[in-house]
Parts: C-alpha cells; sequence; structure tokens
C-alpha cells in the first residue's frame, strides 16, 4: 500500500489529465498491475487508488510466478502496439484483455 508518497492519488490524476488536455498525448489508457495479491486488503486498497488516481483499470495477478509475469509482458507488448498502431487515427485501439 501506501510507502510514504509524497503526493497523494489526486495529483497523479491532475497529471493524467493535463497530458491530455494539453495534447501531449493524443490518446491514454492507463493500467494499475497489482502484482503478487495475496491480501484483501492490499487489493480493496488499490482498486481505491485506481479509482481515485484515475487510471483506466486495474489488474490483480495473485502470483509472481513466471507465467503470469510472461503474460504480463506479452499484454503490454501488445497494448503498446495496439497504441502504436492507432496513432494518428483519431480513433481508439482495439480493447486487449490480460
Amino acid at each position: 500500500m501506501d510507502n510514504a508518497s509524497r503526493l497523494p492519488a489526486k495529483k497523479v490524476k491532475e497529471a493524467f489529465s493535463k497530458a491530455v488536455n494539453s495534447e501531449a498525448l493524443e490518446s491514454i489508457v492507463s493500467i494499475l498491475i497489482g502484482v503478487n495479491v495475496q491480501d484483501r486488503e492490499v487489493g480493496r486498497y488499490l482498486q481505491k487508488f485506481q479509482m481515485e488516481a484515475g487510471f483506466t483499470e486495474y489488474v490483480e495477478l495473485h502470483r509472481a510466478d513466471a507465467k503470469t509475469l510472461a503474460r504480463l509482458a506479452e499484454f503490454v507488448s501488445q497494448s503498446i502496439s495496439a497504441q502504436s498502431q492507432a496513432l494518428g487515427t483519431g480513433g481508439s485501439s482495439h480493447s486487449l484483455v490480460f
């Protein structure tokens, strides 16, 4: 959970908004990933943070084993590829599911 943060979730949300509104980014999909989440309280905290900070999605990985982390790496790779292909089109990339 929070380990001596200097800025609250509200500041993260403001940064996302500023980046999009300034047109520094054409679009943004932000995913908060909880890795090796074993405690329900931690999961609830991260879900709350996701909402407060304005992340698009929250994905919870219960294990940090080789198979799960490989799936995560593939998901990130596909997400970057999809976003890159959508650049300049004015549309969004296709949805990906982890």
